[in-house]
């Protein structure tokens, strides 16, 4: 080869070995712009993130969050999140982007074959699938009929065990960035937070049902005993007296003392009936709230009106839930509103029982002034009800109670 031939063999390698520079070049300089922006948006998603779990959203409403926030981040069609069960199945519990329509949250999946919620089940690390060829298993069958070519799975741990899986996938020609999944383990923690409060939210519940359960059926064993024990007690002892007091006669010396008697274990016999209602009227079991309202009502102790549109009877735990709100918000009036009238008022409405209890009072009450109220938010929060409380000084009281009625 001349050296002129040589020399040009030189410079056109020369040209193409600039024009492939410049085209790395290029690719690495996106790379490193793509890189750079990586971390705002990632925090600026995760604040997002981390604020809806903070505010008490519902699992749900985070979990779809960050499946959202992980397909913009991770440049992925479709990210679904699977919860892990015992009996080696994975149920999709979130799922966001381009497939969602067709991917149903509440499907299950059998474990099993080659794809990222058998591998990350198996490993309990990060599992990543570039090349659909090798995917199999009942889970990789969905995905692979959409087209998808690239798949990343990042495990979920909730309190130090494996909860489910975070799956990234894509159907572009272009395979996920690589390192995806560091990216994606601070969204995997915020499910783990969200979890872990949904979890503590309901052992909560689950204490609280536990609680008023028990402290009911102590109050209906406490009324029974009242019943059958002290009240016919005190009957029998009212009709021997009176009894004694005919033998006697009308004209025998101890006839008034005896008299006397049988009207104290009468005034004895109504106190002992008004605690066994105060515990658990037998009204309310064998009648329903409403007739237990208007008797409640009558022996307020100040003047009460009440207004009640209950069609039918309501599950027994709601009824007795609804009565001890009345009966203690207006204990609550008597004792520290100075009030002249309350006015209750109960309906149901859209599976949905209302309550409301107002007074004319003094105002300034507040569950958290350590008032009977907060056995009453206990209760309304067992039902996953709503309490509202407005007193302002000098204007009243009013409570609004919203308990939905389990139907079926």
């Amino acid at each position: 080869m001349s050296p002129r031939g040589h020399s040009g063999g030189r410079r056109v390698r020369r040209r193409r070995g600039a024009s492939a520079l410049a085209a790395n070049a290029g690719t690495i300089e996106r790379g490193v712009a793509g890189a750079l922006e990586w971390p705002a948006a990632q925090q600026a998603a995760l604040r997002r993130v981390a604020i809806l779990v903070a505010s008490g959203a519902s699992q749900r409403d985070v979990l779809t969050a960050v499946a959202e926030a992980v397909a913009r981040i991770a440049r992925a069609d479709t990210v679904q999140i699977f919860r892990y069960e015992e009996d080696a199945w994975g149920v999709r519990v979130a799922v966001a982007g381009k497939l969602a329509p067709m991917l149903a949250v509440g499907e299950r999946y059998a474990l099993g074959g080659h794809n990222v919620l058998t591998l990350v089940h198996e490993t309990g690390r990060e599992a990543r699938i570039d090349d659909k060829r090798l995917a199999s298993g009942p889970v990789s069958v969905v995905p692979l009929t959409h087209g998808v070519t690239s798949a990343v799975g990042n495990p979920v741990v909730v309190g130090g065990a494996l909860w489910g899986v975070l799956a990234s996938t894509t159907t572009s020609a272009d395979l996920l960035p690589e390192g995806i999944e560091r990216h994606i383990i601070g969204f995997t923690e915020l499910v783990a937070i969200a979890i872990a409060h949904a979890q503590a939210l309901e052992d909560l519940a689950a204490s609280r049902r536990r609680i008023v359960t028990a402290a009911d059926e102590m109050r209906r064993q406490i009324e029974r005993n009242l019943h059958d024990g002290a009240q016919q007690g005190i009957v029998r002892l009212g009709l021997e007296l009176r009894a004694l007091r005919e033998r006697l006669g009308s004209g025998d010396a101890v006839a008034p003392e005896i008299e006397s008697l049988e009207q104290q274990v009468a005034s004895l016999l109504d106190d002992v009936r008004d605690l066994a209602t105060g515990v658990h009227p037998q009204i309310l079991s064998h009648r329903g709230l409403e007739p237990a309202l208007r008797a409640l009502t009558r022996r307020s102790g100040i003047p009460a009106e009440l207004q009640v549109e209950i069609p039918e009877r309501l599950p027994v735990p709601l009824e007795v839930t609804a009565y001890y709100v009345v009966c203690e918000a207006v204990t609550n009036t008597l004792k520290h509103a100075s009030a002249t009238t309350v006015w209750i008022a109960a309906c149901v409405s859209e599976d949905i029982l209302r309550l409301s209890i107002v007074d004319d009072g003094v105002g300034g009450a507040g569950a958290a002034r350590g008032s009977g109220l907060i056995g009453v938010q206990d209760r309304v929060a067992v039902h996953g009800g709503v309490l509202e409380i407005r007193s302002p000084s000098g204007a009243g009281t009013r409570i609004t109670v919203e308990l939905p009625v389990p139907r079926g």
